[in-house]
């Protein structure tokens, strides 16, 4: 809802969002890996798969419910003042249900193999140990047969609030100051159980073997400033030094009692982004040209990492705040249209992230230089287009080459993951994508054949460690394509 009120203009917005997602992964790999490789020595030994785990499942379902509401008041769009602002508040409350499984088809047929005398030896110490921190003397015993080995719920409730505010002031034609911020709320319970040996299609603690069942809850706030200065050279030219915060919300690790996330652990901060920025953007030659360019210094506070407690026997996995991070760069975009017929480009960026201070948290430290993953030092890309001066079927042909460079990265901060195994971290070698397209552009119709990726380049995006065996994404292979658009006004 909008409305003109006169001295301010206002706008109302509300959402509702509602989503059942399901993710299935291929768990040969981390059964086989987990049981048959890691445990095969030990007295943890539980699965014997012969060699072959095939029929290995892991499966997450998520139901997702939010329900956002915000309103805004700002100074009139048609205002002369030197005076401007807006001022708000926001409201969201979001529900989240996970349900995880994982096991294979065959173990319900091999109630004898040591899983099933493993897992029922856990069911009958819960029943009959009355120390034991999950005791239910209700539960049967021995648990009937089943393919599930490994089931866990999470229930989240999320809930957020905030008012926020910006003033703007004019003190010439071309110079004008920027002040705002944002206080916020942020409240969250969590609900984790976590269990094994499911005897139904969803999971029940008066049946199942129930390895944990917590509830964690958090509370936070805090104002995030915002703070800018624009000064206009030229109608063609403008500067700016911008500084900001911006935060990720914390929250409560729900997990086994017996877990440093249950201890020492418990909740978790926000972490914080403190940003510096000075930029410029500028045109050139009666606007044939424009330029752009940035630097900027960030400071990273209280980093959320998920990683895994350092118990081998005990999987729990939870989020702490750990190291600090400097983060430097400079980002430079360029358009250049020489003629009518040419449009060239490209963007070029420089990041140095890294961790900026030795620090130990427990049996995890953090080595000041560390490189934050994912995150290349050099990126790039150019483009040039040719419109021909001619017409074909009453339209214009052109043609177009992008390019695109993206420097090597590392998949994992060192030494931490939310991982079953301890992969060290491995480099993400760079890669080069070209990408051709040839077209027709009339008045009311386009048209084009595309060549994606030219020279099939398989660049690695990352090296997945969390299943056992690392798993390796690419970019999108070599892609053929045709598309045509149809205006109708």
């Amino acid at each position: 809802m909008e409305a003109r009120l006169g001295w301010a203009d206002a706008v109302v917005t509300g959402g509702y969002f509602d989503r059942d997602f399901r993710y299935d992964a291929d768990a040969v790999d981390y059964q086989h890996f987990g049981f048959q490789e890691q445990f095969d020595h030990t007295i943890y030994a539980i699965y014997d798969f012969g060699g072959d785990t095939e029929g290995a499942f892991a499966n997450t379902n998520t139901d997702t419910e939010s329900v956002s509401f915000e309103a805004r008041l700002s100074t009139p769009a048609d205002s002369d003042s030197k005076w401007r602002g807006i001022i708000g508040v926001f409201y969201n409350k979001s529900d989240n249900f996970t349900f995880f499984q994982s096991g294979n088809s065959t173990l319900a047929r091999t109630p004898a193999v040591p899983a099933f005398n493993y897992l029922n030896y856990l069911a009958y110490y819960i029943r009959y140990d009355v120390n034991a921190p999950l005791h239910n003397p209700n539960q049967a015993y021995p648990l009937g047969p089943t393919n599930n080995w490994y089931w866990a719920t999470y229930d989240t409730t999320l809930e957020q609030s905030a008012i926020f505010g910006e003033m703007n002031f004019d003190f010439t034609e071309n110079f004008t100051v920027t002040a705002g911020g944002r206080w916020y709320r942020v409240e969250e319970d969590r609900h984790t159980i976590i269990g094994g040996l499911m005897q139904g299609d969803f999971p029940d603690i008066t049946t199942d073997l129930v390895f944990s069942n917590e509830k964690a809850k958090s509370l936070e706030t805090g104002f995030l400033p915002k703070a800018s200065i624009e000064y206009r050279i030229t109608p063609e030219h403008m500067a700016y030094f911008t500084f900001s915060e911006g935060f990720r919300s914390g929250g409560a690790n729900a997990a086994r009692r017996d877990s440093i996330f249950a201890n020492n652990f418990k909740a978790y901060r926000s972490d914080l982004i403190v940003n510096h920025e000075i930029g410029a953007k500028t045109e050139w030659f009666d606007s044939r040209l424009q330029v752009n360019v940035a630097g900027y210094h960030m400071k990273w506070k209280d980093i959320q990492i998920q990683i895994e407690d350092p118990d081998p026997v005990l999987f729990q996995l939870g989020f702490v705040n750990f190291p600090q991070a400097k983060i430097d760069g400079f980002e430079l975009d360029v358009h250049w249209v020489p003629t009518d017929q040419w449009d060239l480009g490209g963007a070029l960026s420089y990041t140095k992230a890294r961790i900026s201070s030795t620090e130990t948290l427990g049996d995890f430290q953090a080595v000041k230089g560390t490189p934050l993953p994912l995150t290349p030092d050099w990126k790039f890309s150019l483009w040039i287009e040719y419109t021909f001066a001619m017409e074909v079927l009453g339209a214009e042909p052109y043609a177009r080459f992008d390019f695109s460079h993206t420097g090597e990265s590392v998949n994992s901060l060192g030494g931490f993951e939310a991982v079953v195994s301890g992969n060290p971290p491995r480099a993400q070698d760079p890669y080069d994508v070209g990408d051709l397209a040839f077209g027709l552009t009339a008045k009311m119709w386009e048209a084009s054949l595309y060549i994606d990726n030219v020279w099939d380049e398989r660049g690695v995006v990352f090296h997945n460690n969390r299943w056992g065996r690392p798993r390796t994404s690419i970019n999108q292979p070599r892609m053929f394509g045709f598309t045509f658009k149809r205006r109708f006004n």
